[in-house]
């Protein structure tokens, strides 16, 4: 009976020792940064491209408030708040009137600083980092 219970034992410590190393994909994503102003240059081939360039084309971002631009830099063509957990933000009112939440990804080119926003559904905006 003890020889039974020492095996169970040693079994289950085996057994915990295992699935509490095993959680690495839990761990949360660097956040990317995002707060600033950038550039729509256009979308992953794999979406659609229901994103006017010209009627969005610089998306000025503070802690709290995404404000987009047409061409002139003037003309204010959306306001969106939105919230961030981690890489993932969510929109107010939904982006381009179809995405509540996206995730922000860093992205690498021309050596420009860019980041995306997946928003799901193969639908992928990219953007580059202006001053």
């Amino acid at each position: 009976m003890k020889r039974t219970l020492l095996i169970f034992s040693a079994l289950l410590c085996a057994i915990l020792t295992v699935a509490s190393c095993n959680n690495e994909s839990d761990t949360p994503e660097d956040p990317v940064p995002f707060v600033g102003n950038w550039l729509y240059t256009g979308h992953d081939i794999t979406g659609a491209d229901d994103l006017p360039f010209f009627d969005n084309y610089l998306f000025k971002i503070d802690d709290t408030t995404i404000n987009v631009f047409a061409m002139d830099r003037t003309t204010n063509t959306a306001t969106y708040s939105y919230t961030r957990k981690g890489n993932r933000i969510t929109f107010t009112p939904a982006f381009n009137g179809k995405y509540n939440t996206a995730d922000i990804r860093s992205t690498y080119g021309t050596g420009a600083e860019s980041i995306c926003w997946d928003c799901g559904n193969g639908q992928v905006y990219n953007f580059k980092k202006v001053e």
